[in-house]
């Protein structure tokens, strides 16, 4: 014969509540876990990313600790949208335009960002010759990988610094660029080996 003591004996509507309360502690747990992991690696994938973008364009948005000594000029800029509207009427293929300029790593859109940024910065005459001109040399130069350059590329040491390229001097005196006598044409461009 079994005796049963009352006081152990525990309704079973107990014993569901508590395995209900149980299964909805972990499930509400291995959600929160879940959307955590989601965020976090959504995060580690927005910042490398940024970085290669930083890397490859030059371009960094970021804010700095300390001033900068002239305003940054954002690539959403009047200079940019005009410099924008100026190249669309050279290419025929519309397509091929907008692949070259929603791709902020193309040599295009790296070259219209500087000519946008810097060259409204410097004064340049704004005659749509010489923006064309300027933007297809800083062109030639991004997608021949300038900055890696030896010789006269942005920051070389082994350079004159008035032949040094994508600078506010005139095109016809960076290095290895030849030019009509008015300079209003570029008539060559000689690399020596």
């Amino acid at each position: 014969m079994v005796i049963i003591d009352a006081v152990d004996v525990v309704p079973e509507s107990q014993i569901i509540e508590k395995s209900t309360k149980k299964k909805r502690l972990i499930l509400t747990g291995s959600i929160v876990l879940f959307v955590l992991i989601v965020i976090v690696s959504i995060g580690v994938v927005v910042l490398t990313l940024k970085k290669r973008v930083v890397k490859d364009t030059g371009i960094d948005q970021e804010p700095t600790s300390a001033p900068s000594l002239s305003p940054t000029i954002s690539v959403t800029t009047t200079a940019f949208a005009k410099l924008l509207d100026i190249l669309e009427d050279l290419y025929s293929d519309k397509e091929q335009f907008n692949a070259a300029f929603s791709n902020t790593l193309s040599s295009q859109y790296r070259a219209a960002t500087w000519v946008a940024n810097h060259d409204s910065d410097v004064g340049i005459d704004e005659s749509e010759d010489r923006i064309i001109r300027r933007f297809a040399l800083a062109t030639f130069y991004f997608a021949t990988n300038g900055d890696e350059w030896i010789h006269c590329g942005r920051n070389s040491t082994r350079c004159d610094k008035s032949q040094e390229w994508l600078t506010g001097v005139n095109e016809c005196d960076w290095y290895a660029i030849e030019c009509n006598d008015d300079e209003s044409h570029i008539t060559g461009v000689f690399f020596r080996k």
